[in-house]
């Protein structure tokens, strides 16, 4: 993956060598003169890759229009250089300094990482030279590992926060390089496509959206998408979260042509409502309602949130957590969530508590009203970004790209835009679906959606504090029981990695050593279901047996504390390996012993024995072998005896039987597969 003569150190090699090039680290970030400022109309956030920062080159940038833009970037660029051009204004962020050598303190901080083994700081060395060069990444467990090492490290608040940005950034690469795969298949007109990539720009700006249908279709498409649950929640938080301040900018406009003091009262009932203050004027209420339903001219999308939200604050509907709990426990079988949303149409998903017509209407809006144009002026200047903590691109602040902004004041609104986007998922017309090449019959958006609610439930509950995105689903899974089927029933946040990445945005940078070893651990744990006909797919289908003296666990219900216990102790996976399935054989239940399936061998521990192991392609040879032929070779013997030991791991009778069972259906298996080893 590294050689010990890495990309790094060639840079650095190769520096000295041309050290007279280095007199253009003087080079200032383009000069802005006042007359230029006075003409920007849009802002932008660029995270500029290490080679570019240091020789410069031409970037191309995805307008909010969804063009495309070449930026000529200078080279020897500085953190923070802004260019003005051609009425747009690129803030530039970059991890290349020569000066602070960011990357030589973040290997050195992953070196003296304690009590992690040598192949995952490898493996954390290769995903940061990727997110320094602004690449989409792929091993997410890793991503968060070395999120935490930073995240609880000694070094600067200005290296940390570079390095999150650039993290984040690396999270928004792979999710638009998944809309562009999708969109290449689609059969969306050209106008149309441009419209969805600039709404997910939108989103990671952390701004106004310009077209509530587009969103919808963006939503489907991510959730129907491959991407790792961890970056589909931070679309999910990204999304639900422009819905909702573009929600937010719709009311207060429309609120604030009226006269100053019905303005006056309309504004802080409004307040209230968005908050989900418990304590409301009841006759004002009603004065708002009427003037949100029947007065303004308000689009469907804002009237629906704006009518959930203050239902949350009325408390109507029963228990929402419990509502959201008794859909996710009925989930078990996507074709039940089917039935009732069906069934509930008209309510959204059995919580909305609109009707049929304003929900069907949400659905098939198209325009915001919000003009693209106006987003950096207007919003930046309207009262609606006041809650957003300084997080939009548009008031300053670094989006969705700066990390998972805080919104204050601003949770039953919030709650209500994620009810409301997983509910008009389920509007969506057929061929909506169809031509944007989503398979919405394989259940995936459903599953996928049921973020939606897990945000919610989230805001609505206080459970997540001030957390959000991945932290808040999380959180809320484990009050409500940890309930993997929320995440479409992947084991990556419901086994909490992604809580205690996110919780280090809430303050808590102490580093925990449990925490640690627990999140080294997920990067050797599967990431994504394995085709049903691979050894994978074959163990997980056929391992779920009860034994009387051993635990069973396979993906993706592996508990990330139990599979610590043997990482450290016997479990000595290399880095190109994922574990597939445990069973605890421990006296204690600490899996300190027992029997771990990974993708490429099977490695076991007995009671006062070394570990061992058996790869699969070494299974097959044992049971092609007929007879004396076994004792042909040493090897061969060898390996016998090793599949003896493995098969005489029980000592109950009834369990041995049971894991011998097992044994020869995966040996079946491997035979069959024998050409593939």
């Amino acid at each position: 993956m590294l050689s010990n003569h890495s990309r790094r150190s060639f840079l650095q090699q190769l520096s000295l060598i041309t050290v007279g090039l280095l007199v253009k680290d003087s080079i200032s970030p383009t000069s802005v003169s006042a007359n230029e400022i006075g003409k920007i109309r849009e802002k932008y956030l660029v995270s500029v890759p290490f080679l570019t920062g240091k020789s410069g080159g031409n970037q191309s940038i995805t307008l909010y229009s969804g063009a495309l833009y070449s930026l000529k970037i200078p080279s020897r660029i500085k953190d923070k250089a802004i260019i003005i051009k051609d009425g747009y204004q690129f803030d530039l962020r970059t991890l290349y300094d020569r000066e602070a050598k960011i990357g030589d303190k973040i290997f050195n901080e992953i070196d003296s990482t304690n009590l992690i083994s040598a192949s995952s700081k490898t493996k954390c060395k290769f995903v940061y030279e990727q997110i320094e060069d602004c690449q989409p990444i792929d091993d997410v467990s890793t991503l968060e590992l070395l999120d935490y090492i930073i995240g609880t490290s000694g070094l600067s608040e200005d290296i940390c926060q570079r390095y999150q940005i650039a993290s984040n950034q690396s999270r928004w690469v792979k999710i638009g390089e998944i809309l562009d795969n999708k969109l290449a298949s689609s059969s969306q007109p050209s106008e149309q496509k441009a419209l969805l990539r600039g709404t997910l720009e939108l989103i990671e700006s952390g701004q106004p959206i310009s077209d509530f249908k587009a969103l919808t279709k963006l939503d489907s498409i991510v959730l129907d998408s491959k991407l790792s649950e961890s970056f589909k929640q931070s679309y999910t938080y990204g999304s639900t979260f422009c819905r909702a301040i573009t929600v937010d900018y719709l009311i207060l406009e429309s609120i604030g042509k009226l006269d100053d003091v019905q303005k006056q009262q309309y504004l802080l009932t409004y307040e209230q409502v968005r908050a989900g203050s418990k304590d409301i004027d009841t006759a004002m209420l009603s004065e708002l309602d009427t003037f949100i339903y029947n007065d303004s001219k308000l689009s469907a999308n804002a009237q629906v949130v704006y009518k959930e939200a203050r239902d949350q604050s009325l408390g109507k509907d029963g228990n929402l957590a419990d509502t959201i709990k008794f859909i996710i426990d009925r989930g078990q079988d996507l074709k039940d969530i089917k039935n009732d949303l069906d069934r509930a149409s008209g309510t959204g998903s059995a919580i909305i508590p609109t009707t049929t017509k304003l929900l069907s209407a949400a659905a098939i809006e198209a325009g915001t009203g919000v003009s693209i144009g106006t987003l950096t002026g207007a919003a930046a200047t309207n009262a609606t970004l006041a809650w957003l903590g300084g997080g939009s691109v548009a008031t300053g602040g670094l989006g969705m790209l700066g990390g998972l902004t805080v919104a204050t004041g601003g949770a039953a609104l919030i709650g209500a835009a994620g009810i409301v986007s997983f509910g008009l998922l389920t509007q969506m017309d057929g061929n909506d679906f169809k031509n944007l090449g989503v398979a919405v019959g394989g259940g995936t958006v459903l599953a996928g959606g049921v973020a939606f609610l897990a945000w919610t439930a989230a805001t609505a509950t206080g459970v997540a504090g001030s957390l959000s995105g991945a932290a808040a689903i999380t959180a809320t899974m484990t009050a409500l029981g940890g309930l993997s089927v929320m995440t479409g029933g992947t084991a990556a946040v419901a086994l909490g990695g992604a809580y205690v990445i996110w919780s280090l945005l809430d303050g808590d940078n102490k580093r925990n050593q449990g925490i640690l070893e627990e999140l080294e651990t997920k990067i050797y744990t599967l990431a994504q279901v394995p085709n049903t006909e691979s050894i994978a797919g074959s163990i997980i289908s056929k391992i779920g047996q009860q034994y009387q003296y051993a635990e069973v666990f396979s993906f993706p219900e592996l508990p990330l504390n139990l599979l610590a216990n043997a990482h450290k102790s016997w479990l000595k996976a290399d880095e190109k390996e994922t574990v597939i399935a445990l069973i605890d054989t421990s006296l204690f239940n600490d899996a300190k012993q027992g029997v771990i399936f990974t993708e490429k061998r099977i490695i076991w521990k007995k009671t006062l024995q070394d570990s061992d192991y058996l790869s699969y392609s070494e299974f097959a040879k044992i049971l092609k072998t007929q007879g004396l032929a076994m004792l042909d070779d040493d090897e061969s013997r060898h390996n016998l005896d090793k599949l003896y030991s493995l098969a005489n791991i029980f000592s109950d009778d009834q369990d041995k039987e049971q894991f011998n069972n097992f044994l020869q259906q995966i040996g079946e298996q491997c035979l069959a597969m024998t050409t593939s080893f």
